[in-house]
């Protein structure tokens, strides 16, 4: 079973993004250290609000707080990655050395409402949350946004001043259980579901999918590799509501849960997401969450994936597992739709073939070597033109993906990006 156009073409504009010179003055200086010397075990969260009034952007900061231990991602290899993935780029840089201490990227919600055009479309402020180790000595935020041709430019320059960075007040106390339990938050990848539209009398029947998600996901490749340094763990906190509405005719309504996942976000159906991502990480709080996940109490078939921000998915779908797991794919690992119109470009505005695009799945061929140019010659992969709705100039792997259609498995490029970006969490 295939994605309707429709819904593949909202739904991953927040992934369109290219990359062809990494380079920028943020990540200039970097030199190696381990996490310990210049950062702390603590958890820095920087709340963002992004605003496009056409043609004036507007990005600024909400709140500067600090959360509890960090679990994240602190292997040396990662800590300073000259090519992070994301259409979205922060470094974090020592005031008085200008050493970069840390580098990573995300996608936006915001991102898809600026560049897609549909009814009823509306300025509103949109969210987004960094999550960074604590530096040890007072530091820069440097926030980038890149061009579809691969270049930056600077949104946002904030100075980290540790003496007014206060302890987070709004983080929730969810109910948090752990379905499978692998060590150390430090040394394993930790997966987080949220339950949202689920009452409180709905408890168990959010308990029992999230058991049988957790027994089928690692029955997947390449999660089946890993299945014994991933952690799963779920958290609840009942709704006054289990009904999903549609961002376009419930804007305003009183009755809401706390994500407010919704239907209908940049004018398509399925399309199901939120734009609340502060009440997120505070439902989160504390629980070790290297990859949150969204399960919404709905049998109607949708679901979003945004790099670094969001994933989302209709948990009483009997499509669910599918869904989800394909989702993951852009939420988690950054993999672009392999989907592409046979009619038409489609999104092919949306990519620059004259550059290679930041996705691990997709190439234009400027830099193939970059790829999977090795698996390509050894004949453990295609070259297939067609991807991420371009018809003409970028090419996928395989005909054969859950990227491109649901019911399959990875592809070995899909996979092996999935694996490389569970190891990231593991060293």
């Amino acid at each position: 079973m295939s994605f309707t156009k429709q819904y593949f073409t909202a739904l991953f504009l927040a992934l369109v993004c290219t990359s062809c010179n990494l380079s920028t003055s943020t990540r200039h200086n970097s030199n190696t250290l381990k996490f310990e010397e210049k950062l702390q075990n603590v958890t820095l969260r920087i709340d963002i609000i992004l605003r496009d009034t056409l043609p004036n952007r507007e990005v600024k900061v909400s709140s500067i707080s600090k959360m509890g231990e960090w679990t994240g991602r602190r292997g040396e290899t990662y800590m300073v990655d000259n090519r992070p993935m994301g259409n979205f780029v922060y470094s974090l840089i020592d005031k008085e050395t200008k050493d970069t201490l840390w580098v990573d990227g995300f996608c936006a919600l915001y991102e898809e409402w600026a560049g897609t055009d549909y009814e009823g479309k509306r300025v509103i402020d949109y969210e987004h949350t960094i999550l960074t180790p604590m530096p040890k000595r007072d530091a820069i935020l440097v926030l980038e946004q890149r061009a579809r041709n691969g270049k930056y430019s600077e949104l946002l320059r904030q100075d980290i001043t540790l003496d007014e960075v206060k302890e987070c007040k709004s983080l929730l106390a969810p109910k948090v259980k752990t379905l499978r339990d692998s060590g150390d938050p430090k040394s394993t990848l930790d997966i987080l579901i949220l339950a949202d539209g689920y009452r409180a009398e709905e408890e168990s029947i959010f308990d029992a999918m999230a058991d049988s998600l957790a027994k089928e996901w690692f029955s997947r490749e390449p999660w089946s590799d890993y299945k014994d340094r991933v952690s799963f763990r779920t958290a609840f906190i009942a709704s006054d509501i289990d009904r999903v509405g549609d961002c376009r005719k419930d804007t305003l309504a009183s009755e809401q849960s706390i994500l407010n996942c919704q239907f209908g976000w940049h004018g398509t159906d399925r399309y199901l997401m939120t734009n609340r991502i502060f009440a997120q990480t505070d439902y989160v709080g504390n629980t070790p969450a290297d990859f949150v996940i969204m399960a919404v109490n709905t049998p109607i078939y949708g679901g979003g994936g945004i790099y670094n921000e969001v994933t989302t998915y209709s948990a009483s779908n009997p499509l669910a597992i599918e869904l989800l797991i394909h989702e993951a794919g852009h939420g988690f690992a950054g993999l672009a739709d392999e989907y592409f119109d046979n009619a038409g470009d489609g999104l092919g505005d949306y990519y620059d073939t004259t550059c290679e695009p930041w996705e691990p799945n997709i190439t234009s061929l400027k830099h193939f070597s970059d790829k999977w140019e090795e698996l390509y010659k050894e004949d453990k992969a295609g070259l297939l033109e067609g991807a991420a709705y371009t018809t003409k100039g970028m090419y996928r792997a395989s005909d054969v993906c859950l990227m491109r259609v649901l019911n399959e498995p990875f592809c070995v490029v899909c996979k092996n990006a999935v694996g490389r970006k569970i190891k990231e969490y593991l060293e």
